[in-house]
Order: C-alpha cells, then structure tokens, then sequence
C-alpha cells in the first residue's frame, strides 16, 4: 500500500519543474519596442495647437 502512494507523489514533482513556457514569456523583446515609440513625443509637440490660442482676429474684432 505504501508503494502505491509513493507513485502519484513522484509524477507531480516533475511536472512543474518541467515548464518551459515560464521562461520564454520572460524574453519578449515586443515589450521594450514598445516604449521606444518616438511617434508619442511628436504629438505632443504640435506647433498646430497654440498658434490658435494666439488669434489676433478676435482681439481686433
């Protein structure tokens, strides 16, 4: 009876020990790609924007 008990312990060990999925996750160079979007920066520096903030129409008027 002892013996039998023995066999389910051994089989669960090694199954986790096993995961090769784990690692590969961890070098995904699409994340850091990612952060080096230099199209982000770019938005926020539209010259666009203010030159309608500085209308002298509507002071004239």
């Amino acid at each position: 009876v002892k013996q039998v008990l023995a066999k389910p312990t051994t089989t669960g060990a090694p199954k986790p020990v096993a995961t090769t999925a784990a690692p590969q996750k961890v070098a995904t160079p699409a994340a850091p790609q990612k952060l080096a979007t230099p199209a982000a920066p770019q938005k926020v520096a539209t010259p666009a924007a203010p030159q309608k903030v500085a209308t002298p129409a509507a002071s004239n008027q």
